[in-house]
């Protein structure tokens, strides 16, 4: 069973634009059709950036262990390393940001962080014809969202080896079905001659299944899921990880240029927190953002701005009740 708590709606919003970017949108294309985002540079490697949230993420996380809810990370990895190869020869990815995500594995384990290292089970789902991320999308495919979501299922079993509820709660899987249409950069920055040349994506995901009426609807999930659009219902982390936990899966998602420290505060603050504390939050965010602090200017929503500080200052009181 998945119980959501979302903060957008399916496909409505899917693509986590930078506000700072509204006005230019731009992506750049690849190989054969291949589009990227011109937000997540592959030059820029804030090393500076990422230490300063990794302490933050540390200190949050020993907030959160003061109510015994483990803290589990998904980190997605950045679409354009991942496909250097289909990359044009103009197209440059510094040293640095080759090597970003391994640092980030590296360091987030240092400060006793876990954070499953996602790129192997994106890289056996990536053989032709499927894919690991959709071609004119921004997001990662169904097939690679549940490829993630069982080893973040591992991760949960490591973390929490028994977890509250009962079994045969989890989320059935509905069958595969294709969906043929353009994605995302393509429907949003491509002209209509080149998006027609370009051409649509076959997108296979999975109908919602029929909810079984014995399932215990009401029963608190022991496990909540927070983070941007690749975790946002069509894609089927939340459901996938649901089935292999066999126990309710809470949601709550919302646009990446809200930045995933307001996505986390959105949950943190809410009522459903307060009086049904899970025991894992699993907090899904970008390679790219995790460079971003709080109070980031230029890619975060200007509204939800704030100091490290603050944005703890927030955490503490709202674990604290």
């Amino acid at each position: 069973m998945l119980r959501r708590n979302c903060l957008g709606l399916i496909l409505g919003a899917v693509t986590a634009v930078p506000a700072a970017l509204s006005v230019t949108l731009p992506i750049y294309e690849g190989s054969e059709g291949w589009l990227f985002p011109e937000w997540e540079s592959t030059t820029v490697f804030d090393k500076a950036g990422i230490d300063a949230n990794i302490a933050l993420l540390q200190a949050a996380q020993a907030l959160l262990a003061q109510r015994q809810i483990k803290l589990v990370l998904v980190v997605v990895p950045t679409k354009a390393v991942f496909y250097a190869q289909r990359l044009t020869a103009d197209r440059v990815i510094s040293p640095e940001v080759r090597g970003r995500y391994g640092y980030l594995m590296q360091t987030l384990a240092q400060a006793g962080l876990t954070a499953p290292d996602f790129v192997s089970a994106l890289r056996a789902v990536d053989q032709a014809p499927q894919t690991a991320y959709y071609r004119t999308d921004y997001h990662w495919t169904s097939m690679g969202a549940e490829a993630a979501a069982a080893v973040a299922a591992q991760a949960v079993d490591r973390a929490v080896p028994q977890l509250r509820g009962n079994a045969g709660t989890g989320t059935a899987l509905g069958e595969w079905v294709n969906e043929r249409h353009y994605g995302d950069l393509a429907t949003r920055y491509l002209p209509p001659a080149r998006r027609a040349e370009i051409g649509r994506d076959v997108f296979r995901v999975r109908l919602a299944p029929t909810t079984s009426a014995n399932l215990f609807d009401e029963d608190p999930a022991p496990v909540h899921v927070l983070g941007n659009s690749f975790v946002q219902p069509y894609w089927g982390f939340s459901q996938k990880l649901s089935n292999a936990l066999d126990r309710p899966v809470s949601l709550t998602w919302n646009a990446g240029n809200v930045g995933q420290w307001v996505i986390a505060l959105k949950y943190l603050e809410s009522k459903d927190f307060a009086d049904n504390k899970p025991q894992v939050i699993l907090w899904q965010m970008n390679e790219s953002q995790m460079q971003l602090g709080p109070n980031d200017p230029g890619l975060w929503d200007v509204q939800g701005l704030m100091t490290a500080q603050a944005w703890l200052g927030r955490v503490k009181a709202a674990v604290a009740k």
